[in-house]
């Protein structure tokens, strides 16, 4: 059998949480709370907000002049989220278990990440967030974008500001010609074209979902505060758990669990799972984009 270390669940944990850390780069857009340790089924995300900066004034009390800060709590329910897969002993005796192990990386990396889109995208409907336009793909543009961060400044949502989309308008973007501009201007650069990647537009940072659900309501993008949404992340408890058990986390707090066990069946399985929750903050701070 190949190399029982290189597939032991501490080394997976690691490559799976370096794979979630970039595919799941979309959670620097929202209000969070990422802690590995916490337990319970559900989490609060703070908002905290109110006021503005003052200029200093011994006759009106100096550093204790203070406005009250707005607290809110947002009450985020954990979904336990994971992706399994299992190898039987003639699988592992073709193949090698170091090979079946590397394989089930990118698939768990790729299967989490689309189950935590899909809950933060069901969050963005019209009864949560009502501000909203009527763009057709083949319309949308740079000037879209832009009228987006201004219903956003209006409403004063929070920086940082994100946009997320489907491919059908994150395609029609790279199209755009205010865009693309620059790789055919002298001296232009051009990182849409060369790379792809939207990088940050009008004030937005893009973020493309392959799987953005329309909700029933042609949803197709969304422009967002970072006070618009609240996502939790833990890990599950496993103390009970009958095989191998590692964990990964990131500075940032994003963690994601790798458990191994062989069944009296002889079956091999391997897992990655975190706790996941996210709901609606201030109604207010998105603008929905629908096709129709």
């Amino acid at each position: 059998m190949a190399n029982n270390l290189a597939a032991a669940p501490a080394v997976l944990a690691e490559q799976v949480l370096a794979g979630l850390k970039g595919k799941l780069a979309v959670l620097s857009a929202f209000s969070t709370n990422l802690t590995p340790t916490a337990v319970g089924k559900s989490m609060q995300v703070s908002l905290i907000s109110g006021g503005a900066a003052k200029e200093f004034s011994k006759a009106n009390g100096g550093y204790e002049e203070s406005d009250s800060a707005q607290i809110d709590a947002v009450t985020v329910t954990l979904k336990h989220l994971h992706s399994t897969k299992d190898f039987s002993p003639d699988e592992i005796g073709e193949y090698g278990e170091q090979y079946l192990a590397n394989a089930f990386i990118p698939e768990a990396i790729n299967q989490l990440t689309k189950k935590v889109h899909a809950e933060i995208g069901a969050l963005f409907t019209a009864a949560n967030y009502a501000s909203s336009d009527v763009v057709t793909a083949a319309n949308f543009g740079y000037d879209d974008v832009v009228d987006i961060n201004t219903a956003l400044s209006t409403a004063k949502a929070a920086d940082v500001r994100a946009l997320i989309l489907n491919p059908s308008y994150a395609g029609a973007l790279r199209k755009s010609a205010t865009l693309t501009a620059p790789f055919t201007s002298a001296g232009g650069f051009g990182s849409v074209v060369q790379t792809g990647d939207l990088g940050v537009i009008a004030g937005l940072r893009a973020f493309e979902f392959t799987d953005l659900p329309a909700n029933g309501e042609s949803l197709a993008a969304v422009g967002l505060g970072v006070d618009a949404v609240a996502c939790a992340m833990a890990l599950p408890n496993a103390s009970m758990f009958p095989g191998e058990v590692s964990a990964a986390n990131d500075e940032s707090g994003l963690s994601v669990q790798v458990l191994k066990s062989q069944g009296t069946d002889g079956i091999v399985r391997y897992t990655a799972t975190v706790r996941f929750g996210c709901a609606k903050a201030r109604g207010t701070s998105a603008h929905r984009i629908t096709s129709a």
